[in-house]
């Protein structure tokens, strides 16, 4: 392996730990959302209001078939 390859190793190493740390960051912001939703829909419905049901998301096209 020449020293140009293992450069570009390293660099696609460095892209995808960043990448997946992006990632992690964004799934644990969506998990606190979503707590402070469930939180926000108990309150309601201990007041005797309706809660309206969240969508699902991430389906696209292939649920409609």
């Amino acid at each position: 392996m020449g020293k140009r390859r293992k450069e570009e190793k390293g660099k696609e190493k460095e892209e995808k730990e960043e990448k997946e740390g992006e990632e992690e960051e964004r799934k644990k912001k969506r998990r606190e959302e979503e707590e402070e939703e469930g939180e926000k829909k108990e309150e309601r419905r201990e007041e005797g209001k309706k809660v309206k049901k969240k969508k699902r998301r991430g389906k696209g096209r292939k649920g409609k078939r």
